[in-house]
């Protein structure tokens, strides 16, 4: 569901927990803030209410 909403691979690895199929690269060079997992699952849910980050607790 993700993939077909044009979520990219990574931040699907990160939203799914799946940390040990990710590459070093993608370890090491990409840093994906709570923002862009929230808007990546938002992609998702057509006529349903938005998720929000809580920032706070982060």
């Amino acid at each position: 569901m993700l993939s077909e909403a044009g979520v990219q691979d990574t931040t699907i690895k990160k939203i799914v927990g799946h940390s040990g199929a990710m590459t070093l690269t993608e370890k090491v060079y990409t840093h994906l803030d709570m923002q862009v997992l929230v808007d990546a699952i938002n992609k998702t849910l057509e006529n349903k209410d938005s998720v929000t980050a809580d920032t706070k607790s982060a």
